[in-house]
């Protein structure tokens, strides 16, 4: 594998270098900002790779495909995913060495640790810089400062010091809504919105047996899911079971009507299809139809194990809707506890509730700060009395 870094003022720029230079076949691993130290030579960092095989061989003896090139595909796939950590750890160890360096940070080694807490806890870049920031906001003043050369028993307490600052700051930043329904209104209505595979109906099922059946609430649940092949008859089915109120609405006249033939009902569930970035023309009727009835509340269904790169994008996807709640789904499948907490502090949204599972009902809970923080400051004073 041969890996080269373009420095350009955009991406595109260093795109062309490495097309003129590796030929077609490079591949773009990854792209970043430079630095200060690294700003004379562009506004970009891009790295780009080529296999061995591709750069070696002639540009005319380069087949379009081979009887080993799925083989050769695998091989090249697990050297992009090594090359791939080994270019995050530098990363990572380029931002802790700009902590120590950094105006008014130079006394403080130990930011550069809490950083690459965050980084390995699953904290996007731009949440990780943020948390690490606040914290040196509120670090003791110069009468408390520690120095580099602090021996290791002063660098641990600052260290713990710091994992307590971090933790206020979590909280401050997170916030707990646990229930359904806008409050001041005596029947609760409540929309689930979210991507294709989110976990909307499974959630919404999981929701209709705790707060509905199970406290003997006069529930209906409605399904603006017909188009999806076996998508509202999924639903009625769960419905059937539950023994509650059950009715597809394809349309959002339907959806109008449906409502107040269930003025009686206390707790009304809607789930809608899992719109696509390609599909969201589609949504404007229901934006429309939220749009003129205020008091139903939406609650946006994000999956814990999506990257912040995708998040974003669902975030910017689904504001079209004004969510007002984050219900949070596949706790159990992320694989760091900073996915959660990035998902929470990046919206900006209260969260509602946390589906850890599979089981209906058992497999969802009210949200808490300690449900999402407790497993980031145990993976913290691990790190802490490892450093000690």
């Amino acid at each position: 594998m041969r890996i080269k870094s373009y420095f350009a003022q955009s991406v595109q720029e260093a795109m062309e270098k490495a097309r003129l230079e590796l030929g077609p076949e490079a591949m773009l691993m990854s792209s970043s900002r430079t630095g200060p130290d690294s700003s004379r030579l562009g506004a970009y960092e891009v790295v780009f790779g080529l296999s061995a095989e591709i750069s070696r061989a002639p540009e005319d003896a380069r087949p379009a495909s081979s009887p080993s090139s799925g083989e050769n595909s695998e091989v090249l796939a697990r050297e992009l995913a090594e090359l791939r950590k080994k270019i995050e750890n530098v990363q990572r160890s380029v931002s802790r060495q700009g902590y120590s360096r950094a105006s008014g940070m130079q006394r403080f080694a130990e930011f550069g640790e809490l950083y690459e807490m965050l980084a390995a806890a699953d904290f996007s870049d731009e949440i990780a810089h943020e948390l690490v920031e606040s914290v040196a906001a509120r670090a003791p003043g110069p009468s408390q400062e520690l120095s580099r050369k602090s021996n290791n028993d002063e660098r641990t307490l600052a260290l713990e010091r710091f994992c307590g600052l971090l933790k206020e700051e979590i909280d401050d930043r997170i916030r707990i809504s646990p229930e359904l329904g806008t409050p001041g209104f005596e029947q609760r209505i409540v929309a689930f919105v979210g991507g294709c595979g989110a976990g909307k109906t499974t959630s919404l099922v999981k929701l209709a047996l705790k707060y509905g059946v199970a406290m003997r609430t006069p529930l209906q649940i409605l399904s603006t899911d017909t188009l999806r092949v076996g998508g509202s008859e999924h639903l009625g089915a769960y419905a059937s079971i539950m023994g509650v109120g059950f009715q597809p609405v394809p349309t959002m006249a339907a959806l109008e009507q449906a409502l107040e033939d269930c003025r009686t009902k206390k707790l009304i569930l809607i789930d809608t299809p899992g719109y696509a970035p390609a599909g969201m023309e589609e949504a404007e009727e229901f934006k429309a139809f939220l749009s003129r009835n205020p008091h139903i509340e939406v609650q946006l269904v994000l999956p814990a194990t999506l990257r912040p790169t995708t998040l974003s994008a669902v975030l910017g996807r689904f504001a079209i809707f004004h969510p007002s709640k984050l219900l949070l789904t596949h706790v159990d499948e992320a694989a760091a506890p900073g996915a959660l907490l990035d998902s929470a502090i990046r919206s900006g949204l209260p969260v509602s509730f946390l589906a850890t599972g599979q089981q209906i009902p058992e497999d969802i809970e009210a949200a808490s700060k300690a449900a999402l923080t407790d497993k980031l400051f145990e993976r913290t004073r691990a790190a802490v009395s490892f450093a000690a």
